[in-house]
């Protein structure tokens, strides 16, 4: 699979827009909702995703570099 940067950029707007819309749907502080409980958890797993691909996307460059 080809890591592009547009993929990370759309991964990463995307998950921006995800933790927007768990603050948005939250009803307050103390008690946020279910709706914003389930997104918040959407985002975390976004956020963790684009960590590992951003990574991969790095050694995979590194690699191309190397071998050129």
């Amino acid at each position: 699979m080809a890591l592009s940067r547009r993929n990370l950029i759309g991964l990463l707007v995307a998950d921006v827009v995800i933790f927007v819309l768990s603050n948005v749907v939250a009803k307050n502080s103390s008690d946020p909702g279910i709706a914003s409980n389930i997104l918040w958890v959407i985002f975390l797993i976004g956020f963790v995703a684009l960590i590992v691909l951003s990574v991969l996307a790095l050694i995979q460059s590194r690699r191309g570099a190397a071998a050129k």
